[in-house]
């Protein structure tokens, strides 16, 4: 099977890192547990900006609370179950210029794997589709037009995607239960 994957918030903890890096450099005092995520989007959960929600996000990612995110518990171990039995790849919507700072976490991560990784700009499910999909693990509202797409996904429970619903979408709390829906279908 081929399973396509997104990072941040799926395999990172993307948010908690923010969350670090705007308390510690900015001064803020951002809790994630208390924080209300309700979208993706620094700037709307900021209220600053478009251009200020770039300039804080660039600065975050050139930051050591990027390359220091944690993995989400189980990921380490989820990836590689997936990939000993599926073709797994990641699809992202980091920049481009994050490139090598995401392969060497990849390559540090699991040096037995070479994992592609591809970097979109934008919506995602041009790639999905050239890659032949048969399920994707994703944590954006998106989701949904994958699921109308007739993918099936599998869609970290998140605060900003609560209200995503499809007969194609599988909501999962965990890897736990990302492993648990694999093998379900595995077993069809």
């Amino acid at each position: 099977m081929k399973i396509v994957s997104d990072i941040d918030e799926c395999v990172v903890e993307y948010l908690q890192g923010f969350c670090d890096f705007y308390n510690d450099e900015v001064g803020g005092d951002l809790v994630l547990e208390h924080w209300d995520f309700k979208n993706f989007s620094f700037q709307k959960t900021l209220g600053i900006s478009a251009v200020e929600s770039d300039k804080i996000r660039e600065e975050y990612m050139m930051s050591k609370y990027f390359d220091n995110m944690k993995f989400i518990d189980g990921a380490r171990e989820g990836i590689e179950k997936l990939a000993s039995k599926h073709d797994l790849v990641f699809v992202t919507n980091r920049p481009g210029n994050h490139k090598v700072k995401t392969r060497m976490c990849y390559d540090y991560n699991f040096p037995n794997r070479n994992f592609d990784i591809y970097f979109e700009d934008g919506c995602k499910l041009d790639r999905i589709v050239k890659l032949g999909a048969d399920l994707i693990i994703e944590d954006s509202p998106s989701s949904l037009k994958y699921a109308e797409e007739g993918f099936r996904v599998l869609l970290f429970d998140r605060k900003w995607n609560r209200d995503v619903e499809h007969e194609n979408i599988y909501r999962c709390e965990n890897w736990g239960k990302i492993i648990s829906v694999v093998d379900g279908f595995d077993n069809v």
